[in-house]
């Protein structure tokens, strides 16, 4: 037989081997399965969940997917392949047990003797092996002898009659020595590759799956509230809460999303769709820092570790990997792929690891995706285009950076899904303190306690805003809530509950040092003053890595940690246990550590950098300014950095209040200026150093000059803070703008209040109410600003109004937007004469499909040039007709008119179009959103219709 077609002898030889193992070897493996299976009268499953503790826990750890789904359906043992049947055998023949050393030491055991033929197959399953003929002779024989010594083997210990046996054994003889003679034709060679890509598919899942358990084991520790606790880490699941993970705040609003389509469960993160059904390829969430995104990740591979059951269809993919970015690097796909599994991929060549790896459904699982550099990054996206399309990604990104990254992944023509992470839900915050707490103190009553700390947290929420929401800072506040409860209940900024959580950490330390003895109170302040130094050291170390765009100290910076340590006569590993939450064997000190340590949470980084300059701004000259330790010089860091420096500015910001109100005082304009440089931009940006400030006069000055005085705010900077400006400076133009109910903005109606008694021209945007609200109205604030005595102008208005609240609207408006019902027209037609100034009219529609036509009244806009805006909601092909007589009554002309998630396909929107030609009305513009999919040939069609009713511009929104 002759090399054709670039298929060597060698290979076909291989081949014969390939399929003398796999398919004869399984047919031994499931000979002696049927002979040993002593519960064959039930399935396999319900036999393996009769033995002593075997759940579903040992099920999923047993088995990987493509495994246990076979089990599940009850295919024939015979159709096993050798890895499964190999795991069956152990479990279910009366053997001896898997963890016996039986099974791997040589000898002439049956146990022994199949152990021979799975490592045999796992051999197969390394890279392409080129066989000579002798070759295939001599392992052809060694196959045929273990073969028939395991078969006479089982028959003894199994206690088979030997005639069976012995027709066995000439059968897998009389096979073996027919495919040792036999041609190979070409058209076996896909086969073979098969046979092959399998074979590597099971080692690899076997082997990855091991490798990554001991990642999970790694990977599933977290920081207890968060460093002072003694043993320091533990367990996800003894803190995990589940978060409130809700879609895109846009989607919910335009698309009136109801609480349980906004809302998706932890447990069904992994099949969560995008609006209209389509499944992402990429699950992407999001969070301010502090948020639990990380915690989120670590509680799925937990999960993944130990009952798989809780995360829905994590059961699908035959590997879960994962991966954190922050510190990770590559210049390929292959230098991605082996990062994965290093161990595995070490055990085979790299284009054999990777496509093999490709061949796999697998689900990577990807913590701060963002912080991968550009290379990196790049790589990732060419990573994503190889995958098999059943392979799915979960990935965490900031905040700032969820649009980027979505828009980047999508631009490869993969669907993205983008979750939100809220904090902790109120309802949960609760069963959050007593974990955290349980891990603090073992003493902790669950019951008063808990509910003193509950209380004391709300009494806070309208000076830490969304930070309460933070499992972070709400785990710091139950820390010195139980270590320092007079300090935490005076503490009001979120740099002063840092700072009380490092004076306490502090004072662990020195006491720790000192001993159990009781030390003079000059020894005490000796070692105080090392641990200052000391600090000083780390922290000039955390403000580099900062400038630098890392989380990490590398081998130089510990080297000169140690020499510190040494310097100051203080223990270097504990040092290293306390600051970085980061502990070695205590006989080795720090030579057993990695090149590089990373800081346990960026609120620990950024903490520390803010600290060394407000040490050196302290004792430096007056001249001296904050840029020389920042070290900028243009061209300015990437946005990632330049979002990292405005955080530790404002911790530098809150620490110069409470330790150097001099230096914040002196230095306001500086601060203010750099502030600027470094991307503040935005009235909420600013006001967060306002309200870190305690207002201090004169940094607040410096910051409201550059703010000026047209204020656009927006969620959590709605405060206490603003309203005392407002009542101080007056703005000339407000904003403000809620995306989430009112009533979660304690300080709404006194920001509203405050507006009242002055001439500020103000706009106010109640989205939830616009959009989606169906129960809840926006009177009371609107009555706020609009009684006889309020001073100020109101200009734009967005919300939810009764049909009295309508006659109350001032003649100052010149946008209204209003979520509406039929019941409300007449009230809202009375006071359309009196809005003088009006200018643009924007009515989401709330009409039910009983409502008759006849009953609604034409809105009251003849001869006005008043831009109408028209939504209608969820039109199906049972009521266009209806919708369009709806939208003939309230007016034969609309600058704008949109369908919002209709159900309309090209026929349904043709009709509608057609209905809205019969009915006399006209559209400039026409915005159709559907929840069918609109081709772009189905657009040019529509448009060509709606050119007949005056459209000038059709949009085709994918809902």
């Amino acid at each position: 037989m002759g090399s054709v077609g670039g298929v060597r002898l060698q290979d076909h030889h291989h081949l014969k081997y390939t399929v003398s193992l796999t398919r004869v070897g399984q047919q031994v493996y499931s000979s002696v399965f049927s002979w040993g299976y002593i519960n064959s009268h039930v399935s396999i499953k319900e036999a393996l969940y009769s033995l002593p503790k075997y759940n579903s826990v040992k099920f999923r750890k047993d088995f990987n997917g493509a495994q246990r789904e076979k089990i599940n359906q009850g295919d024939p043992a015979a159709t096993y392949d050798i890895s499964l049947t190999y795991k069956l055998l152990q479990l279910l023949c009366g053997l001896k047990d898997a963890s016996d050393q039986a099974w791997v030491t040589q000898g002439d055991t049956l146990e022994y003797f199949l152990y021979s033929i799975k490592t045999l197959r796992n051999e197969v399953a390394h890279d392409t092996l080129h066989i000579s003929s002798q070759e295939l002779s001599k392992k052809l024989e060694t196959l045929k002898d273990l073969f028939v010594k395991t078969i006479k083997k089982a028959g003894e210990v199994l206690s088979v009659a030997p005639a069976k046996v012995e027709t066995l054994a000439r059968s897998i003889t009389t096979q073996l020595d027919a495919i040792r003679d036999s041609p190979v034709p070409l058209s076996t060679v896909d086969e073979y590759n098969k046979e092959v890509l399998a074979s590597r598919k099971l080692r690899l899942v076997e082997e990855g799956g091991y490798e990554l358990t001991q990642m999970y084991e790694n990977l599933c520790g977290v920081s207890v509230a968060p460093w002072l606790v003694s043993g320091q880490r533990a367990s996800v699941e003894d803190l995990f809460a589940a978060p409130t993970l809700r879609r895109e705040q846009t989607q919910i609003r335009q698309r009136q999303l109801l609480p349980q389509e906004s809302n998706v469960n932890f447990a069904d993160i992994l099949q969560a769709t995008e609006c209209d059904g389509t499944e992402p390829h990429v699950t992407l969430v999001s969070a301010l820092s502090g948020m639990g995104k990380s915690t989120l990740l670590k509680s799925i591979l937990s999960k993944v570790k130990t009952n798989g059951n809780v995360v829905v269809n994590v059961d699908i993919f035959d590997l879960v990997l994962c991966l954190e970015c922050r510190h990770s690097t590559f210049a390929s796909v292959e230098d991605m792929a082996a990062l994965l599994l290093p161990r595995t991929a070490a055990a085979f060549h790299s284009a054999e690891f990777q496509k093999t790896l490709f061949a796999l459904d697998f689900l990577l699982v990807l913590d701060d995706v963002d912080e991968l550099d550009q290379t990196s990054f790049s790589v990732f996206l060419d990573f994503m285009r190889k995958v098999s399309p059943a392979s799915r990604f979960l990935a965490t990104v900031t905040q700032e950076k969820a649009i980027s990254v979505k828009q980047r992944i999508l631009s490869i023509h993969k669907n993205v899904l983008l979750l939100e992470i809220e904090g902790i839900p109120d309802d949960q915050v609760h069963e959050m303190l007593q974990r955290t707490l349980s891990c603090v103190s073992p003493n902790i009553q669950p019951g008063g306690h808990i509910s003193q700390l509950h209380e004391l947290i709300r009494s806070k929420r309208p000076f830490l805003q969304e930070h309460l929401k933070s499992p972070e800072i709400l785990s710091l506040i139950a820390l010195c809530w139980t270590l320092a409860p007079e300090r935490i209940n005076a503490s009001v900024t979120v740099t002063e509950v840092v700072m009380l959580v490092e004076d306490l950490l502090i004072h662990k330390v020195v006491h720790k040092l000192m001993g159990s003895s009781a030390a003079a109170p000059c020894s005490q302040r000796g070692v105080s003053s090392k641990l200052q130094t000391y600090l000083l050291t780390l922290s000039g170390m955390a403000l580099q890595c900062l400038m630098k765009g890392t989380y990490i100290l590398e081998a130089d910076d510990l080297n000169k940690l140690t020499e510190k340590c040494m310097h100051l006569d203080l223990p270097e590993n504990y040092m290293m246990s306390a600051f970085l939450n980061y502990t070695t064997d205590s006989d080795c000190g720090l030579s057993c550590m990695p090149s590089v340590v990373p800081f346990p949470r960026t609120l620990t980084l950024l903490y520390y950098a803010a600290w060394y300059a407000v040490q050196r701004l302290r004792v430096a000259p007056p001249s001296t300014r904050i840029r020389q330790f920042l070290k900028l010089q243009p061209p300015l860091p990437n946005e990632s950095q330049m979002n990292s420096l405005r955080v530790m500015m404002k911790y530098l910001v809150g620490m110069l209040v409470v330790l150097a109100p001099g230096e914040l005082r002196s230095r306001a304009r500086e601060i203010a200026d750099l502030l600027k440089e470094l991307g503040v931009t935005t009235t909420s940006q600013w006001l967060e150093y306002v309200e870190e400030a305690k207002e201090e006069p004169k940094l607040t000055e410096e910051i409201m000059n550059h703010v000026g005085d047209a204020w656009e705010v927006e969620d959590y900077a709605i405060s206490s803070t603003l309203a005392n400006l407002i009542r101080c400076r007056k703005p000339r133009r407000l904003v403000l703008t809620t995306l989430h109910s009112p009533d979660s903005y304690r300080h709404l109606q006194d920001v509203l209040k405050s507006c009242a008694f002055t001439d500020t021209t103000l706009s106010l945007h109640l989205y939830q109410h616009f959009w989606s609200e169906k129960n809840d109205v926006s009177d009371r604030f609107l009555e706020t600003i609009a009684s006889a005595n309020s001073q100020c102008k109101l200009e734009h208005f967005a919300g939810r109004l009764t049909g009295p609240a309508l006659q109350t609207l001032p003649s100052s408006l010149q946008r209204l937007a209003l979520h509406i019902t039929p019941c409300s027209l007449d009230a809202l037609n009375d006071v359309l004469p009196t809005l003088s100034s009006l200018q643009m009219l924007y009515l989401n529609l709330d009409v039910p499909t009983s409502t008759p036509p006849s009953t609604i009244p034409s809105l009251n806009l003849h001869g006005r040039s008043v831009v109408l805006s028209v939504d209608l909601w969820r039109i199906t092909d049972d009521t266009v007709l209806w919708s369009c007589d709806v939208a003939s009554a309230l007016s034969k002309h609309y600058p704008r008119l949109v369908l919002r998630r209709s159900e309309l396909n090209r026929e349904g929107c043709s009709r509608w179009v057609e209905g809205l030609r019969a009915t006399g009305v006209t559209a400039d513009t026409i915005v159709l959103g559907s929840i069918r999919v609109l081709t772009p040939q189905d657009r040019e069609y529509i448009q060509t219709l709606a050119v007949e009713i005056g459209c000038k511009d059709l949009k085709v929104m994918k809902v």
